[in-house]
């Protein structure tokens, strides 16, 4: 072989010297292929000749990378380094409701800016982010900042998060409002009081574990909600895990089945006994009762010592088709809620003993389905229904209880009595709704609410008289609503 070499490259200064006379034909053929043609090469010298001349050939220098745009809109108002190394997102929403209600209810129609949000979103390399989020219109919990944390991906399967964000419970409440498919969420993952919502804290988490078979978070809470200072040294556990079975196989119509599970445990106290509030309400504002606390003044339930909470729920999307479902447990401690006269075990507005109240309960569960009967989210129209229930009960009380409490369930003639007596407060509604896309981005959409709640005393199943008393409406307990929304995100 080494013969076979050295007699090429003889050849090949032999030929060069011979074919330097005609610099035309060495323009358009190469060397090899000129002594091919005049016989000095053999087809296997030939073939070596040629490797020996691409072996030659310089290297094409390396494209420099083409610089990225500095600003512009992609899923979001974007600034970055030239590099993208260090990028912020600008992104929100607006949306806005027209709410109808039946005549003879305490509700008043009203147009209403139901959110006005604004978030920033920052990468940092490759495994630093941080999302910042305000409220601009007036929001429930009464609090304008909503994210702010900041997140480590260097295991991906194992990042940190710290900071203000959604603790990891209630699958519905982990996406947007503006993703939600009707135009309320479900009454037990938002105004029910079932739910953390966003609290400050730490989390481990995992976004699409073992090729997206799972997903996880658990983090420690102050348990206090938003933007609060923590009112003891006991902090809150929360988690939440979803399993995707099929997630890894090629089966496309099981892909999209998805089991999750949601566990909350704290222990929350404070000096104030109005501090701790559990004012549950229906996704119409509508209260399910008049509360009262331990001094007898009307107000909203409160609790007090060590609070649980549980979920489980699914969802199913093939195609067009989405059906969802969830439940919520909760079981809230009432620690020295009640005063009681020593000698006769009867309840006393001031003085007496501190005693326990009996535990609080709250549960309730929803089935959404969701179908596209035309086109997509970024064009196309959608029909929704979803039945909903929840009942606030507490424990049944013990004998003193009743003995020195022996008013009706959640009469309101009884100062105490809807401190101890929540048997039967039950609601359902359903929702039917259609949305409409236009365009990506833009939501249109009606949803229609019949609400019952079999509590003839709430607050919200009432009018008014000309002197401003409350009178209990002849229906007494069930409600039509008119949802109309506009919404659009940037």
């Amino acid at each position: 072989m080494r013969g076979t070499w050295l007699r090429v490259m003889a050849v090949l200064v032999l030929g060069l010297i011979l074919i330097l006379p005609d610099p035309s034909m060495a323009d358009e053929k190469s060397l090899p292929d000129i002594l091919k043609e005049k016989g000095i090469l053999t087809e296997e010298e030939y073939q070596e000749a040629k490797k020996a001349e691409e072996a030659q050939k310089p290297s094409p220098p390396a494209e420099k990378p083409a610089a990225q745009p500095i600003a512009g809109y992609k899923n979001g108002f974007f600034l970055q380094t030239p590099d993208g190394t260090y990028k912020l997102t600008l992104t929100g929403y607006l949306r806005s409701q027209l709410r109808l209600y039946e005549n003879n209810t305490s509700q008043d129609n009203e147009f209403k800016v139901r959110q006005t949000r604004v978030v920033i979103d920052g990468s940092y390399g490759k495994y630093w982010q941080s999302k910042v989020a305000a409220e601009f219109t007036t929001p429930s919990d009464g609090k304008f900042l909503k994210f702010a944390y900041l997140n480590c991906s260097y295991l991906p399967d194992l990042q940190l998060r710290a900071g203000q964000f959604k603790a990891p419970f209630a699958r519905e409440y982990q996406v947007s409002e503006a993703e939600v498919d009707t135009a309320e969420w479900a009454m037990i993952v938002d105004s029910a009081g079932l739910n953390p919502k966003y609290d400050i804290g730490i989390m481990l988490h995992g976004p699409a574990v073992f090729n997206g078979l799972l997903s996880y978070g658990v983090g420690i809470f102050n348990g206090n909600y938003a933007n609060n200072n923590d009112t003891n040294d006991d902090k809150d556990l929360v988690a939440r895990a979803v399993l995707v079975p099929f997630a890894p196989t090629d089966i496309a119509a099981l892909k999209g089945l998805e089991f999750g599970g949601s566990y909350e445990t704290g222990r929350q106290t404070s000096d104030k006994l109005d501090a701790l509030k559990f004012a549950p309400k229906l996704p119409t504002d509508w209260q399910f009762f008049k509360g009262v606390d331990t001094t007898g003044k009307v107000g909203d339930l409160t609790y007090r010592g060590q609070r649980d909470r549980y979920g489980l729920d699914l969802a199913y999307k093939v195609g067009p088709f989405k059906l969802q479902g969830e439940w919520i447990y909760q079981r809230l401690e009432r620690e020295n809620q009640v005063r009681v006269n020593p000698g006769t075990n009867q309840i006393v507005s001031s003085g007496g003993k501190l005693i326990d109240a009996p535990d609080l309960i709250a549960w309730g569960w929803y089935i959404l389905g969701t179908y596209f009967i035309w086109g997509n989210p970024d064009q196309g129209i959608q029909l929704v229904a979803r039945y909903e229930q929840m009942d606030v009960d507490d424990e049944p009380a013990s004998k003193k209880y009743r003995e020195a409490n022996p008013m009706p369930k959640n009469s309101v003639s009884n100062p105490y009595g809807n401190a101890l007596n929540l048997r039967g407060n039950t609601a359902d509604v359903l929702t039917l709704g259609i949305n409409y896309f236009p365009f990506r981005n833009v939501k249109l959409a009606f949803n229609w609410l019949y609400q019952t709640l079999d509590n003839p005393y709430t607050t919200d199943k009432i009018i008014h008289d000309h002197e401003g008393g409350e009178v209990v409406t002849a229906k007494g307990h069930a409600m039509n609503a008119f949802y109309l929304l506009a919404q659009v995100k940037w």
